[in-house]
């Protein structure tokens, strides 16, 4: 099963918690465009696949609200080279 990814708008990050760890990304809307700036996952749940999750909401959030998605983070950038 997978964690729950919410989105916090205010902030401008998605978040998964999970075993009393945070991982998030956050990122920044230039216009039309929104930019993942950073992804953090704890050393404790690395290897689960958590930062993709995060990377895809927010990718589904870019086409859902018209945005451009770009990255600015070297791994979100590889994710969606490689999936959209």
């Amino acid at each position: 099963m997978n964690p729950k990814t919410v989105h916090d708008e205010e902030h401008r990050r998605f978040e998964i918690q999970t075993g009393g760890y945070t991982a998030y990304l956050t990122y920044v809307i230039r216009g039309k465009i929104l930019d993942i700036v950073h992804t953090f996952v704890p050393k404790e749940l690395r290897g689960r696949g958590i930062a993709a999750l995060l990377v895809e909401a927010a990718y589904r959030y870019c086409l859902e609200e018209g945005y451009s998605c770009q990255a600015t983070c070297p791994y979100a950038r590889t994710w969606l080279n490689e999936n959209r």
